[in-house]
């Protein structure tokens, strides 16, 4: 991948670099000898806040409970010790689907883990075995930038496009195409972060970031699983708030496809122009417009009598309405 990117697409999160996941695999793999697992009760397990899935598939949850009814869990939860309890780190679908086959004991890996640790580790594996829904990667990677640069998620945003402002400035005064100061730490972190999931620092501050832009609704959509990312965006197109949330309601409701979505709003738009060209506005103008080219008044002076009649009686008509209203 090309540092400076500029592709204006969103990857497709099967780009994602499979190292992303390497550390995580090798810890699975350091302790595949069951005899290395523990076993804790049900009960003494959590769910950690930070992680980074909201949504989980109905059907692929209950296709999972199936199988651990029958065939027990054949791969440890990721724990850590939390406040006389265990936090799961990676393995929440696991976990819940545990809880669903009502599994009085689970097995697990217990490693005592910081906030950047158990972020990038949680991450890792919902990128490497079940891809995560853009939304979820955008404020997965967010957090950990936050993690790691010990600063408030919410200033990560501005301080992206901080680094792209520089970038661009540095780059239109001396064609220079590196990072701008790279001697810069917190730069540093940020480019080394973000390609060690895939990604290119530039092209995710223009791209993956604008999903911040959306309309509360559609982005929540998006991070609950009900709409992709692609339709989202072609959603953010209808200003008009109250009919954007009923095509939205429609959208989630009737599964309308892309191709469907971008037909109603084909529909939507071809109504509004025949509406508006029916204004009173613009019927006015365009009358005179066509009065105007026509030059009946001297091309076609019996017609332009008619006309004249007419514009006689408007006048008049006219002159009446302003006299009651004064």
């Amino acid at each position: 991948m090309s540092q400076m990117s500029k592709n204006k697409s969103v990857p497709t999160l099967k780009n994602v670099n499979a190292l992303a996941g390497q550390g995580l695999n090798r810890l699975f793999s350091q302790s595949a000898d069951e005899s290395n697992w523990t076993e804790i009760p049900i009960s003494q397990i959590t769910l950690w806040k930070n992680q980074p899935r909201s949504y989980f598939s109905e059907a692929g949850l209950q296709k999972l409970t199936s199988s651990v009814r029958k065939r027990g869990i054949n791969l440890p939860l990721l724990v850590r010790p939390s406040d006389g309890l265990y936090e799961v780190i990676a393995g929440e679908r696991r976990y819940r689907a545990a809880k669903k086959a009502e599994l009085v004991t689970v097995p697990v890996i217990i490693r005592e883990m910081n906030d950047e640790a158990a972020m990038e580790a949680s991450l890792s594996e919902n990128l490497d075995r079940e891809d995560l829904n853009p939304v979820e990667v955008l404020e997965s990677l967010l957090n950990l930038l936050a993690v790691r640069l010990d600063t408030n998620v919410n200033e990560i945003p501005a301080f992206l496009y901080q680094m792209k402002h520089s970038w661009e400035k540095a780059k239109k005064e001396s064609g220079d195409n590196v990072i701008p100061n790279v001697d810069c730490p917190k730069e540093k972190i940020v480019q080394t972060t973000l390609n060690q999931f895939g990604y290119d620092w530039y092209s995710f501050t223009c791209n993956q970031l604008k999903l911040r832009n959306l309309p509360s609704d559609i982005y929540e959509s998006i991070a609950m699983g009900k709409i992709e990312y692609t339709k989202g965006l072609k959603l953010k197109t209808v200003k008009d708030e109250q009919l954007r949330q009923q095509l939205l309601q429609k959208l989630i409701e009737e599964k309308w496809s892309l191709n469907q979505l971008k037909d109603h709003l084909k529909l939507l738009s071809s109504e509004q122009v025949t509406s508006n060209n029916h204004t009173p506005q613009k019927r006015l103008s365009s009358l005179t417009n066509q009065l105007k080219k026509s030059q009946l008044w001297k091309k076609d002076k019996k017609t332009w009598k008619k006309v004249e009649n007419y514009l006689n009686k408007i006048e008049s008509l006219m002159t009446q309405v302003n006299q009651e209203e004064n």
